[in-house]
């Protein structure tokens, strides 16, 4: 006598195969949930890393915030050499940290809103004078990187052009300071 399968294992493998059918649904809907998840969190990245922080609103505020505070040391490893330094260019690290000194004990101060950031170009050296020197240094061999950025703020000595360009740690370094109001 041949018996088929009892009505209670009937009912386990029914059971089973809608389990597995729940279960490759909801892990189905899980994996989109992750491909989803994972593809936000690209695009998040990937904005992220489009804007050099050169051009980063949050960085140039944090560099005001650092020529405010006046800490020579900072300011003279956050700074580039060469420097241009109104329309002249500071070619040693000493004269940059001379420099930066000089400006703490004029007690410059730049506000920390209000300022513009926008690309800087290998043309822009007429902004501040139209020499040589100016010419080399924004020129196609000279020091500006594809990030450098004018950042154009008010301060306790008039309106000021802050160069940022490259980075030194998570900020923008510092590639010049003039005043444009003369």
């Amino acid at each position: 006598m041949t018996t088929g399968p009892s009505p209670g294992c009937l009912v386990e493998t029914h059971i089973e195969n809608h389990a597995m059918e729940l279960y490759h649904q909801f892990g189905g809907i899980m994996k989109i949930q992750y491909g989803v998840a994972a593809v936000a969190a690209v695009l998040l990245l990937g904005a992220c890393a489009t804007t050099p922080p050169s051009q980063d609103e949050g960085k140039v505020a944090a560099v005001i915030e650092l020529i405010n505070n006046g800490a020579v040391e900072d300011l003279s490893a956050q700074s580039h050499v060469p420097f241009l330094f109104d329309a002249e260019l500071l070619v040693r690290s000493t004269d940059i940290g001379l420099m930066w000194s000089g400006v703490r004990q004029t007690g410059l101060r730049i506000a920390p809103v209000g300022f513009v950031v926008e690309p800087a170009a290998a043309s822009d050296y007429a902004r501040i004078a139209d020499t040589f020197d100016l010419q080399s240094y924004f020129g196609p061999e000279g020091y500006l990187p594809d990030d450098a950025a004018w950042v154009t703020a008010d301060s306790s000595a008039g309106r000021l052009l802050v160069l940022l360009g490259g980075r030194e740690g998570s900020l923008p370094l510092i590639y010049g300071i003039a005043r444009v109001d003369r």
